[in-house]
């Protein structure tokens, strides 16, 4: 049950910083949720990134809402559909991915055939390689 006294309190008492965090309007804002999903995912030990949960998953909600409004991607069900279809875009192979550092060939193979999820390690290398956000793949 929520402790709604309790949230209203906690949330009236940071107000000032908790209401920076909402959906995007502008692209620094959207960047600015990115830089806080990537320091979480990057720097979070396991027991801040449990403590974080709720603050990552609202962040990549927002940051999601704005990508899926600023972006000419297609409605990929699953974040292997838009690797595969990336893939097409580029012209690349699984041996593409291999060689500029993704995994090895058969982690691909894996995440291609639905078998394995995509890491945030291998989301934030297939974001710098197709340039899109890794967001995106999570």
């Amino acid at each position: 049950m929520l402790d709604i006294e309790s949230i209203t309190r906690v949330w009236a008492d940071n107000a000032e910083v908790l209401n920076t965090l909402s959906r995007p309007v502008q692209e620094s804002h959207y960047n600015d949720l990115i830089a806080l999903i990537e320091h979480i995912t990057d720097t979070a030990t396991d027991l801040e990134a449990g403590l974080l949960t709720g603050l990552l998953e609202l962040a990549l909600c927002y940051a999601g809402d704005w990508e899926a409004s600023q972006c000419s991607l297609p409605d990929a069900t699953s974040p292997r559909d838009l690797l595969e279809f990336l893939m097409r875009q580029r012209g690349s192979t699984r041996s593409d991915l291999e060689r500029a550092g993704m995994a090895s060939g058969s982690v691909i193979s894996q995440v291609l055939s639905g078998e394995r999820t995509i890491s945030r390690r291998m989301a934030r290398k297939l974001a710098d390689y197709f340039r899109v956000r890794s967001t995106l793949f999570l």
